[in-house]
């Protein structure tokens, strides 16, 4: 008993440290990450090397394969928005319109896509547009994907939007998950209950 009782004592000691010593688990100063620049550089890589100044969108990778895929441009769209947002830099905010422009143009002159969740993702990024610039085509853009979007609901499964055109008995959280959203913060942003239900 004596022996535990020791130890206990022994433990308090020397286990109370000054609460400025560093505890161990701090990284050391010349190794902690500066996340503000991590994140400047990963977006100027993007447009440096991914964006596709001739067609206005951004290329399938950085290796020369200027396949267009349209999904991926909301992410891409996304990521300069993140980027605007942090810095306040005009450089990112001048890809917008272009983005806009290109990726209607390689997309067959619209947004419309026979993917619901790749409409939703993009009709996402351009409501975020919108937002950020107050310019009225992304709004009327967001809108108009949304009328695509809603088409694409049934009552199979209990509800909700099916995965593409024409596979009505498919219903994937990657179309429905970002409808939802896409559906709460257009409702947010415009307050119609249309807009909010999609019916």
């Amino acid at each position: 008993m004596i022996k535990i009782l020791s130890l206990f004592i022994l433990l308090a000691l020397f286990g109370c440290g000054n609460d400025n010593e560093p505890s161990g688990n701090e990284p050391e100063e010349e190794n902690r990450i500066d996340w503000y620049a991590a994140a400047n550089s990963s977006s100027s890589t993007l447009a440096n090397l991914f964006w596709n100044g001739g067609g206005k969108y951004f290329n399938y990778d950085s290796n020369g394969n200027e396949d267009f895929h349209y999904w991926p441009q909301a992410h891409a769209l996304d990521v300069l928005i993140d980027a605007y947002q942090r810095t306040g830099e005009t450089k990112y905010k001048n890809y917008f319109g272009q983005w806009f422009e290109g990726v209607k143009i390689k997309n067959g002159n619209t947004f419309y896509n026979e993917y619901y969740d790749d409409m939703e993702w993009n009709a996402l990024a351009i409501l975020r547009a919108w937002q950020v610039t107050g310019e009225t085509k992304y709004k009327e853009a967001a809108l108009e994907i949304w009328e695509y979007i809603k088409v694409g609901w049934n009552d199979n499964a209990g509800g909700g939007i099916t995965w593409k055109k024409g596979q009505e008995y498919s219903k994937n959280a990657c179309s429905n998950g970002p409808a939802a959203i896409l559906a709460a913060r257009l409702y947010q942003e415009f307050g119609d209950e249309k807009i909010k239900t999609g019916r």
